[in-house]
């Protein structure tokens, strides 16, 4: 039996395989009536707009329409919803909706969503903010949308209010994680969170706008094992909701917190969240935060740790590297860490990263670093395998060394340019944050000019790649 007479379960699977390779489904539409029929609907099961746009004939772009599963619209493609308008999409799933071009701070421009709310439809994430035709965007997806998982909608979306939201929330049973994204005011009251908090199936919860402390503390009272389903939680809260929150969120995972300020340090109550897997933690304001903060991670066991600041600094004037380098040694299975903090570390905290964080991949740290030290160590095994990318503050310039071959900075740069390759063999980039930092950009012009040169080596990311 040739290719042509396959089956048509194992046609499927093939051509399954070939998702995403456009030249290779076109040339099966070529075999036979089976194999065409199979492939036509794989190219359209998640096609770009401007595919289904080109199709001038109506009745032809309704036929393709109806194999479609998952859509994308971004940027501006926002200029088919108008002739998507009228098209039916049964096997619809999954449908992202982006923003539509406007200026700064003037209103978007009209959009039409109904078209894309069908009843398969599982995965609804909406940033436009203007639906035509004064559509209600919740009802449309609670009348037609039995099996609607995840939504996430911009909190400027217009009709939005407190009491819809509250009603969609309470009523979509089937509803596993919502986000209400892009601004921090929003139609978020008590009521709303009382819905938010007494949902059984919810597992992922974003929430962008600011939530006040009274709100939480009416809701815990009114609601009986608040969030008890939750695993991966993103709130905007006042730090003194953090010890309230705590208790109520045991089994969570993914924990980021957007807090007011820094006058209240909520590091302490966090060690009780053994199942952590994922923390972020950002200010809107300066803080200042101590060495019992950083401490206070002994207890978890992190795959990735963010600290940032949004409009001011971080700073910890007494995280040194004997408090930074214990804290480390409990974090295993570290892979990512961003610590946007002014602290006190040298190479030496970078190092034990290296020695007891395995499957590191990601690095942000701050500071200038003396990074001869990795000259000295053998490179076999390396000190960061898994290593992607690293960003710190600057590199400082090589001490002076017993080696005559040396002197220049050009010299310099290569032999720690070497160095770092050798300890992070999977180095995709290395970014400096020093202004006019002539040896540090250096460095990083060898190193990748080193990968481009040595078979073995990753690629330079293209420009814009980088974090």
């Amino acid at each position: 039996m040739g290719l042509a007479g396959l089956p048509l379960e194992l046609l499927t699977r093939v051509l399954q395989c070939l998702q995403g390779d456009t030249f290779s489904l076109r040339s099966a539409l070529l075999v036979n009536k089976k194999w065409s029929a199979e492939a036509v609907r794989v190219l359209w099961e998640n096609p770009s707009p401007d595919d289904l746009a080109a199709i001038s004939d109506i009745n032809k772009r309704q036929f393709y329409a109806r194999y479609i599963r998952e859509l994308e619209i971004n940027g501006s493609e926002w200029l088919h919803h108008e002739a998507f308008q009228t098209l039916k999409f049964p096997r619809l799933r999954s449908v992202l909706i982006d923003a539509t071009d406007s200026d700064e701070n003037e209103e978007q421009e009209e959009a039409w969503i109904g078209q894309y709310i069908q009843p398969a439809l599982e995965v609804f994430k909406c940033y436009a903010t203007a639906p035509a035709g004064d559509e209600d965007v919740l009802q449309l997806l609670e009348t037609r949308c039995r099996r609607l998982r995840t939504m996430i909608i911009g909190a400027k979306l217009q009709g939005l209010s407190s009491a819809s939201l509250s009603g969609f929330i309470d009523r979509c049973k089937s509803l596993r994680s919502l986000g209400v994204v892009d601004g921090r005011r929003g139609p978020i009251d008590g009521r709303v969170l009382s819905s938010l908090a007494s949902h059984d199936g919810l597992v992922e919860l974003e929430v962008s706008p600011f939530l006040k402390h009274e709100m939480f503390v009416n809701t815990f009272q009114d609601v009986d094992r608040p969030f008890k389903g939750i695993q991966k939680l993103q709130l905007n809260i006042e730090p003194k909701t953090v010890p309230l929150l705590v208790p109520k969120i045991k089994n969570i995972r993914l924990l980021s917190l957007t807090l007011a300020d820094g006058d209240i340090s909520p590091w302490p109550h966090l060690s009780s969240l053994t199942k952590l897997r994922d923390l972020t933690i950002e200010y809107h304001e300066s803080a200042e935060l101590s060495v019992n903060d950083f401490q206070a991670l002994k207890k978890l066991g992190l795959n990735r740790l963010n600290v940032r600041g949004i409009y001011g600094d971080i700073i910890a004037p007494t995280l040194t590297d004997d408090k930074f380098i214990p804290v480390i040694e409990t974090q295993p299975a570290l892979r990512e860490i961003w610590l946007e903090i002014r602290a006190s570390l040298t190479v030496q905290s970078l190092i034990s990263l290296g020695q007891e964080c395995r499957e590191l991949q990601d690095c942000f740290l701050p500071g200038t670093y003396d990074l001869s030290p990795l000259m000295d160590i053998d490179p076999e095994p390396p000190l960061f395998p898994c290593l992607e990318q690293l960003t710190i503050g600057a590199i400082s310039e090589i001490p002076p060394r017993p080696w005559p071959s040396i002197d220049s900075t050009s010299d310099k740069a290569k032999c720690l340019a070497q160095a770092i390759l050798k300890h992070a063999p999977n180095l995709e980039g290395l970014i400096t944050m020093g202004v006019d930092d002539e040896f540090s950009e250096t460095v990083r012009a060898t190193i990748e000019e080193l990968k481009e040169t040595t078979p073995g080596l990753p690629p330079s990311p293209p420009p814009g790649d980088e974090h």
